[in-house]
């Protein structure tokens, strides 16, 4: 992923699924697995005091996947089979022990704290972050009716699988979140990992949401395994940066973005430490 003078910091929890007995009911809590935080100096560590935090409930799927790749649509939990591409941007090997009290955690739940999760997920190209202004979806966010569903199902028309410009080597991640929604109707408001861009109001039209897919999901150089394809199918799968000009500009993420996992109805654990994830990172 090339990040220019900015760099992503991944940092996730990874959680054993659980039998659908134990799932809890749905809960308008907030979910956490991701932070993606713009910085030049990957051993840097953001003072608390200076971190402003955007609580987000997160429910994502993967609109391309490598053949090679896990198949599921919605993306709950990690694959067992790590991903053969490694990871180049910094991360963090290993939480560093706490500076201040820790709220104390449930004993019963089933974490998995020892396997290591780097490359335990698929790689993807790009995280789009849909802001729906809601904090439950349905099981699949495409069944979603209004703008999140009309803005799932357009992009995935064009580059998910059978789409026109469908390239299984370039993966696409859509995460419904619940930051506020596009005011005026049939818009959508995405937040855009690892360009660390922000696009307010896109028309949730065909030719709108085909321009924003060529402007800022498509691959920037294709796959020698496309090497056959005539010069206007290339064309097609390549992206466009000069169709970024039909669209709203975009306001560049200068400040940290949390992701807060806590969707209790696919997993239950996460309906647990929502609560205690939400309230103690204000506190420190």
């Amino acid at each position: 992923m090339g990040l220019g003078k900015e760099k992503a910091r991944v940092v996730g929890f990874r959680l054993k699924d659980t039998k659908s007995e134990d799932r809890a009911p749905s809960s308008p809590t907030t979910k956490a697995v991701i932070l993606a935080e713009p910085r030049s100096d990957p051993t840097y560590n953001l003072p608390p005091a200076l971190l402003p935090i955007v609580w987000i409930s997160a429910h994502a799927m993967f609109l391309t996947r490598l053949p090679r790749a896990p198949t599921t649509q919605t993306v709950r939990k990690f694959s067992s089979i790590a991903s053969r591409r490694q990871v180049t941007i910094p991360y963090t090997q290993t939480c560093p022990s706490p500076t201040c009290e820790c709220a104390a955690m449930p004993p019963d739940l089933d974490i998995d704290r020892k396997s290591p999760l780097l490359n335990t997920m698929a790689a993807y190209a790009e995280h789009v972050v849909i802001c729906t202004g809601k904090e439950d979806w349905a099981s699949n966010i495409a069944q979603e009716e209004g703008e999140t569903g009309d803005f799932v199902n357009g992009i995935k028309g064009i580059i998910g699988k059978g789409g026109v410009a469908f390239d299984p080597f370039t993966n696409i991640l859509l995460t419904a979140s619940s930051l506020p929604k596009s005011n005026p109707q049939n818009t959508t408001t995405a937040l855009l990992f690892p360009s660390f861009q922000k696009l307010k109001n896109m028309p949730n039209s065909q030719p709108a949401l085909s321009n924003f897919a060529s402007a800022y999901l498509k691959p920037t150089s294709l796959h020698p395994f496309h090497t056959a394809l005539t010069p206007a199918q290339k064309q097609n799968l390549t992206r466009n940066p000069a169709c970024a000009s039909t669209l709203p500009k975009p306001d560049p993420i200068t400040t940290p973005t949390i992701l807060i996992c806590g969707h209790a109805s696919r997993d239950s654990r996460c309906g647990t430490l929502v609560t205690l994830a939400a309230t103690s990172m204000p506190a420190t």
